[in-house]
């Protein structure tokens, strides 16, 4: 095991790791009163070796982010959706991965399962994760601190390469590649998008002024950015659904960067709205039936029905309305396989 904290060390690990088939990867970070991460570590690990990178006391870290936006390895992470928040302020976009929380929801394991129950059922293998809620800021970091951060990466690979084969015996390979690939893309579409979408399914889409809906979440995101503060400091949820029903609300675009952020999803969310549905009695309906549906067919394969489709999945996919998770292709068949059914 490599302590990587000198550029020299991390270019010759780089060097010795590039031609992996695979690359067990997990990151450290730091977020409780800042909009953005704070990265401390970078955890990879092979077939043959593993290294922890100290992204805080390394002087330069640039050539680990061109090897992680260049590299044709496959990297192995797990519950990989906050890795990705951190990936894409450091503008790292991985060419292939996947991730074993995925993995295991297509082999009957629970949402979101945690990795050491995920290692403990599949390999066998007990690991301490006592440590999880530590400061990663803190240095010098203590060798238990260095033990403990690689041990999320060491059994990466085997746990992968045992779902593999079950998975594929499933012919559900696909499930996975499509799912994993659309964390990294859904991420990186943003939260806005996310909380417009989740406002047009609502009951009382009707009274929202989405203008204004659209100009808060721009002028929020922006202000959180620039003070580095989170997004609830600077307009709690409810109030933002509040004031977007109010149609006497003035809210200026008073900077060229908040003007750019609001036309850039004022387009977007022109088309979506244009071509979504209206909720009506009749698409409850058919809601209903659809996700009972959905249900039966998630028992019959043994597959939470939360990563088929959650219920807001389900009426936005009735009211023509694109969620992030709608993009794989498996899902919009089966959706649209089953809504043929429900009719």
């Amino acid at each position: 095991m490599n302590y990587i904290t000198k550029t020299s060390e991390l270019k010759k690990f780089l060097v010795d790791i590039e031609r992996a088939e695979f690359i067990g990867m997990d990151c450290e970070f730091m977020r409780r009163n800042t909009y953005y991460a704070v990265p401390s570590l970078i955890q990879l690990t092979t077939k043959e070796q593993s290294a922890v990178i100290d992204l805080i006391e390394l002087e330069h870290a640039s050539a680990l982010f061109e090897f992680l936006n260049s590299s044709e390895s496959i990297f192995i992470l797990h519950g990989a959706e906050q890795d990705f928040e951190i990936f894409a302020d450091l503008n790292i976009k991985l060419k292939k991965f996947i991730d074993t929380q995925i993995a295991l929801t297509i082999c009957g394991h629970s949402m979101q399962t945690a990795l050491e129950k995920a290692l403990e059922s599949e390999l066998a293998i007990m690991i301490d994760k006592r440590l999880q809620k530590t400061d990663w800021s803190i240095r010098p970091l203590t060798g238990e601190k260095i033990e403990y951060a690689l041990c999320d990466t060491l059994h990466l690979i085997d746990l992968y390469q045992g779902l593999e084969k079950k998975i594929k015996y499933l012919d559900k390979f696909n499930w996975l590649i499509e799912d994993s690939m659309l964390l990294q893309d859904n991420y990186l579409n943003g939260y806005i998008y996310k909380y417009f979408c989740k406002a047009l399914t609502s009951k009382k889409s009707n009274e929202i002024n989405f203008e204004n809906l659209i100009a808060l979440l721009c002028a929020r995101e922006l202000k959180a950015m620039e003070t580095n503060k989170p997004r609830q400091w600077i307009m709690s949820d409810k109030e933002l659904r509040l004031n977007s029903k109010n149609d006497k609300l003035a809210i200026p675009a008073d900077s060229k960067k908040l003007l750019e952020l609001q036309n850039f999803y004022s387009s977007q969310f022109k088309k979506i709205k244009t071509n979504a549905l209206v909720p009506t009695r009749k698409i409850e309906k058919m809601e209903e039936k659809l996700n009972a549906l959905i249900k039966d067919f998630a028992i019959k394969h043994n597959i939470a029905k939360e990563f088929i489709a959650s219920n807001f999945e389900v009426k936005a996919f009735l009211l023509n309305i694109p969620t992030s998770r709608a993009q794989a292709r498996w899902r919009i068949e089966l959706l649209s396989e089953l809504a043929l059914t429900a009719q």
